[in-house]
Formats: structure tokens, C-alpha cells, sequence
């Protein structure tokens, strides 16, 4: 999402005059580089510095007047939470009734210092997308304008970082940090890691919700243990579909459910984490936070789905193992129904199942297969793309299933044979998402431009998914599927150049991840001594 759209999608409720008019300092580049559409059209200042400045006064003062409320409340809560465990007062009262009131000061006081808490969090976020807005809008201009523009641009750059509200953020660190050491010293015995996550908790799972889940999960548990069971049953007949084929055979089907299942499982626990710790992960992955499903909305989702692929399979594997068939329904008939159904949901109209959650899902999908001729390449692009070259496994399983399907196997488990065809298709579909990471590497190069830093690691990056790409189309070619190491001197030279090439990229692969995606070796020198 553009930087626009994004600001205007992140506004706290109650803060929008804090934040600066970006699409007005746009018009403002857009009118003084001679782009904008009708420039004859009177403006309301003279040029984008004028406007720039103005921008910059308005933020600071409505940031000045947040400061200044947030350190007067601050100081009255902290006060209070001195005078509540020294006051004298209520020695009067009896031994009940201190204790009493005490509890209904202290959980009044608990909730106000969230509040202060939480306005100081808002505050810095405000200043800090604020201070990301100015830098982007200075960057387009210098883009626009050219050369021409270097030294306004160095000098409104310089004195950014001298601004009211850049240096104000300091300033709420160290508010936070005495509201933090005041909620453990009075309410958590000390400790600051647990007044941290009470405080910084903005939003919970209610008790409805806790409730729905702990259900859905419990009914989870309780399929599963039945699963288990129907495992351990011995089948009632020997003859197919009743046999240990039609599970083999309809395995990949489930499959193809359940890793989707997991995936969200694992985006739910993920929002959480980043949400307990307080991460921006919308800016960070660049994802609309009205529209993004979350940690709760996920679970949910993930618990229902989960629940009902477990019915279906417990039903299934009951079917094959007693050797009954309710209503003439044939056991291959189970994983379609349910595949079906998550067909239907997945296109589902507007207004059901998540259609905004969804649409933005398709939209990442389709700017990944047009990568290179498409716009720029986004952070979630690059997430999604990757996640795919991890789902080879589940990739082969949709093209098994479609043939399981469409050619009628499912009706004659036992009997058909290995499906033709696989040998060659397998190894395509399992080689697109790898492409489609190489266009993307390949476009990111074309964008940073010349003399970027950059570009040198999106270079790299492409080579990696090139020589994995090498593998697999080697594979496909030779249709080489596993290695036998006794019997060497049958090798083909296409088969010793196919492994060759194999273990360059898998050690190409290891040694990206080790070094650039994790960072274990990255090294920093400061005074002498090496940092991670």
C-alpha cells in the first residue's frame, strides 16, 4: 500500500489533527515541478517549502499541546500512587473497609495509567510516521525537482531531526519509563517485564470470545482422540474402498486442507506475538489495519475451519475402517465435500467470509505472478512469495488432486495406477513460486538503480532462485527423483551434472539464510569489539 493510503488507514480515532496533510504536501511537489494537471488553478501557498514549513508548525504544536496534557496527568497519577500507600487518612476507618477502598483506588489508578500509558505509545507512533511522511515527501521532491532541489532538500532534512516532535519522543520514553517503574513498584512487586505487558495490552480476546474459541478448540481435542481411536480399529472388511489404499489415496486431498489450516494457525499465533509485544507489523508488511484478519478474527476462523476438517476425516476414516457407507455417500466423496466447500468460501461474494481479508490476499497473489511487469515489488509480496516456496509438498498435492478428481480415480481406488503425467507436472508447478521470487529479486534490482547498495543483494538473491530453478528443471528433464549412492557407476552425466547442481543450490540456499536472512555472523565494530 502507497504511504498515502496508509497514513490515512492508521489514524487513531481522536488524533487525526496530529498527523501531517501528506496528500497536500504532494500537490505542493506535484505544482512546484510543473506535473500537476492545472496549475493554473490558485493555490493556497507559494511553493512546497512554504507548505513544508507550515506542515511542520501545525504538527508541533498540536504535539506541544499532547505533551503538555500527558505530563500533567502523568504527574497527578504518579502522586496519587505515592499518597495512596503513605496516606494516614484512613486510619480512622476500620481494617475492612481500608482494604477495601484501597483495592477500588488501586484498580482506578491501574486503568488510568494504561490510559496515560497507551496516549504516550499513540503519541510516539504519531511523531514517528509524522517524521516518515516528512522524509518521503522530501524524497519526492527531490525526485521530481531534480538537482535543483539538493540544497533545500539536505537543508529541510537536517532540521527535521531538530524538530519539536522528533526530540519530544525521547522525552516520552522517559514518561513511559517512570509510569512502568511506578505500575510494578505499586502493582506487580517490582517487576517491569509484567508492568510492561499489562500496560501495553490495547486490546484482549473478551470472555464471549475466549469462550467461542475454548469450545471449538475443546470439540477440536475430542475429534482428534476419536481419530486416534479410529486408527487403532481394525477394518471390517479387506476389500477396497475399505482397504488401506483409500486412505493412501485420499491422504493428499486432506493434505492440501490441512496445510492452509496450519498456515493460519500460525499467522494467528504470530499476530498475537506481535501485537503483545506492541510490533507495527501493518507498516511493516504494508497491510491495511481495517482490513487485515488479526490474531482473533484468525483463530476463530482457524478453529471453525479445524473443526469441521476434522469431523469430515473422522467420518471418513469411520467409514473406511467399519466398512459403511451412510446414505450410499462412497468414502472418496468426504475430502471433495469439504474441498468444495472451501472452493465456495474462497469465493465467496461480498459482505461473507472475510471479502475484504480475501480480496487483499488475491490482490498480493496476482501482483506476485505479474512481478516483473507489474507495480513495485512490496515487503508482502516478498512474504507470500517465500511462504510458497516452502509449500512444494502442498502444490503437488493440488495438482494430484485435480487428476485424482478429474479423471475419475476416486471411483476406482485400488485398481488405477500411478497417474502419468506427474513425472513432468510435478516438477513445474513446484518450480513456479521459485520463478516467480526470481522475477520478483530481478525487479527489485531494475528499481533500486544504479549505484544503490541494494542492487548487489537482489543480484545475489536471484542467483539463488536461479540455481534452484536449475535443479528442478533438471529434474523434470531427466525425471530424476532420488539419489542411489551404491550403485554410483550407473550415473548418467546427466545425473551426476543434476546432483552437482543440487548441492550448489542447497548450499547457496543454507549459506543466504545464515548470513542474509538471519544476520548469525553480521558484525558491527564499536570501540574495538564485535557486535551481533
Amino acid at each position: 500500500m502507497k504511504f498515502g493510503k496508509f497514513l490515512q488507514a492508521s489514524r487513531v480515532k481522536g488524533w487525526e489533527e496530529c498527523y501531517l496533510d501528506y496528500k497536500r504536501l504532494v500537490k505542493a511537489i506535484k505544482a512546484e515541478c510543473g506535473s500537476l494537471e492545472d496549475v493554473s488553478q490558485p493555490l493556497s501557498y507559494e511553493g512546497f517549502n512554504e507548505e513544508f514549513n507550515k506542515q511542520i508548525e501545525s504538527v508541533n504544536e498540536h504535539f506541544a499541546s499532547r505533551m503538555q496534557d500527558v505530563e500533567e496527568r502523568a504527574e497527578s497519577l504518579l502522586t496519587d500512587a505515592f499518597r495512596m500507600h503513605e496516606s494516614r487518612s484512613m486510619v480512622s476507618l476500620d481494617p475492612e473497609s481500608i482494604v477495601k477502598l484501597r483495592k477500588y483506588h488501586g484498580e482506578t489508578l491501574q486503568v488510568a495509567l494504561r490510559e496515560v500509558y497507551q496516549d504516550c505509545l499513540t503519541m510516539k507512533q504519531v511523531c514517528s510516521i509524522n517524521f516518515t511522511g516528512f522524509v518521503k515527501a522530501l524524497k519526492k521532491f527531490h525526485k521530481r525537482c531534480g538537482d535543483a532541489s539538493s540544497g533545500s532538500v539536505f537543508q529541510n532534512s537536517t532540521s527535521l531531526r531538530q524538530q519539536h516532535f522528533y526530540k519530544g519522543m525521547a522525552h516520552l520514553d522517559t514518561v513511559a519509563d517512570r509510569i512502568e517503574q511506578c505500575y510494578a513498584t505499586h502493582f506487580k512487586n517490582g517487576d517491569v517485564d509484567a508492568a510492561q505487558r499489562s500496560l501495553r495490552h490495547i486490546r484482549r480476546l473478551g470472555l464471549e470470545s475466549h469462550l467461542t474459541l475454548g469450545i471449538f478448540l475443546g470439540a477440536c481435542l475430542c475429534l482428534l482422540a476419536v481419530i486416534l481411536w479410529l486408527s487403532a480399529y481394525s477394518p471390517a472388511k479387506d476389500i477396497c474402498p475399505f482397504c488401506t489404499k483409500a486412505i493412501t489415496a485420499n491422504l493428499p486431498v486432506y493434505r492440501i486442507l490441512f496445510i492452509p489450516l496450519l498456515w493460519l494457525w500460525c499467522w494467528s499465533g504470530l499476530c498475537f506475538i506481535w501485537k503483545e509485544i506492541s510490533l507495527n507489523y501493518p507498516y511493516i508488511l504494508s497491510i491495511n489495519p481495517y482490513t487485515e484478519l488479526g490474531y482473533e478474527r484468525g483463530s476463530k476462523l482457524a478453529a471453525y475451519a479445524s473443526l469441521i476438517l476434522l469431523a469430515d476425516f473422522a467420518l471418513f476414516l469411520a467409514s473406511v475402517r467399519t466398512g459403511y457407507e451412510p446414505f450410499g455417500i462412497p468414502v472418496s466423496y468426504y475430502p471433495l465435500a469439504f474441498l468444495i466447500f472451501l472452493v465456495l468460501a474462497m469465493f465467496a461474494p461480498r459482505g461473507v467470509f472475510y471479502y475484504k481479508s480475501r480480496t487483499y490476499f488475491y490482490i498480493s497473489l496476482s501482483r506476485i505472478v505479474v512481478a516483473p511487469f507489474g507495480p513495485e515489488v512490496r515487503f508482502v509480496d516478498n512474504y507470500i512469495a517465500d511462504v510458497l516456496t516452502s509449500m512444494a509438498i502442498f502444490l503437488r498435492d493440488v495438482d494430484y488432486t485435480t487428476r485424482f478428481y478429474g479423471t475419475g480415480a476416486f471411483r476406482h481406488i485400488g485398481k488405477h495406477k500411478k497417474q502419468k503425467g506427474l513425472e513432468l507436472s510435478a516438477p513445474i508447478i513446484t518450480a513456479l513460486p521459485y520463478w516467480f521470487r526470481l522475477q520478483q529479486c530481478v525487479r527489485r534490482f531494475y528499481d533500486s538503480g544504479p549505484g544503490n547498495p541494494d542492487r548487489k543483494v537482489h543480484l545475489l538473491n536471484a542467483c539463488k532462485y536461479l540455481a534452484s530453478l536449475s535443479a528442478t528443471c533438471l529434474a523434470a528433464v531427466g525425471n530424476y527423483t532420488s539419489v542411489d549412492f551404491e550403485h554410483l557407476e550407473t550415473w548418467t552425466l546427466g545425473r551426476s551434472i543434476w546432483f552437482s547442481v543440487l548441492c550448489i543450490s542447497t548450499l547457496y540456499a543454507y549459506l543466504w539464510d545464515v548470513l542474509m536472512d538471519w544476520g548469525l555472523f553480521e558484525t558491527k565494530m564499536n570501540g574495538g569489539r564485535c557486535f551481533r
